[in-house]
């Protein structure tokens, strides 16, 4: 929570629109699109799911996946980006996943992405959307920080069982490497750059930006 996908999807499908062979795709909030619907039906609020027994909860998770499902049509050649929590955290309840591995093999994806982001400025989003109130959710730098280890798991476990390639991708990168991950084809590799950004800093602050050029000029 506070990485806010549906903005980096809504980017992903403007620089994909803006190539010239561009891919087509179809993008599945599934909780906006199928969960909300499921409990809608039954006269619960998200805040009752959220706050179930583990048993319900689950028991809901898979009465939407089955409308996700049936509302796939068979033997078309697409793309899709399904995108879900991999789990729940919550005060009273702490961290579970609603999520049915079973369903997920059925489903056979070919890439898992976990979107994070610095969990100083998720703890930000997360305040400003509460707006005071604690039931929307106000999680501590810690919580969000237990939260990211349990999705980044959970995709890791998930592309382990499916024998698929997980990535962990902080949402402050360009687009493009949103985009090269999900359609670069076999032939893109993975690299972590570290570098020193302390010394440049204080480079900067006595007015010498000698440092911060050099790292800017290796980056790109």
């Amino acid at each position: 929570t506070g990485v806010s996908k549906d903005y980096a999807l809504i980017q992903l499908r403007e620089y994909v629109a803006s190539q010239a062979h561009g891919v087509s795709f179809q993008v599945v909030h599934f909780e906006k699109d199928y969960l909300q619907g499921v409990l809608d039906d039954e006269g619960l609020s998200f805040w009752d799911y959220l706050n179930s027994d583990n048993s319900r909860q689950r028991h809901l998770w898979k009465s939407a996946w089955q409308r996700f499902i049936e509302a796939q049509e068979k033997d078309q050649d697409r793309h899709i980006l399904l995108c879900l929590h991999g789990v729940i955290t919550r005060p009273l309840t702490g961290t579970r996943s609603p999520v049915d591995i079973g369903c997920l093999a059925d489903f056979a994806p070919t890439k898992i992405i976990t979107l994070i982001d610095n969990v100083y400025c998720k703890w930000w989003k997360t305040e400003k959307r509460a707006e005071g109130v604690i039931l929307r959710g106000v999680p501590t730098l810690e919580e969000l920080l237990d939260a990211r280890r349990a999705e980044v798991f959970l995709g890791d476990f998930i592309a382990g069982h499916q024998k698929v390639r997980h990535y962990i991708l902080a949402v402050q990168h360009p687009v493009r490497t949103l985009y090269r991950l999900l359609f670069g084809g076999k032939d893109i590799k993975t690299v972590y750059l570290s570098f020193p950004i302390s010394g440049p800093r204080r480079m900067l602050e006595k007015g010498n930006k000698e440092g911060i050029e050099e790292a800017n000029k290796f980056l790109k």
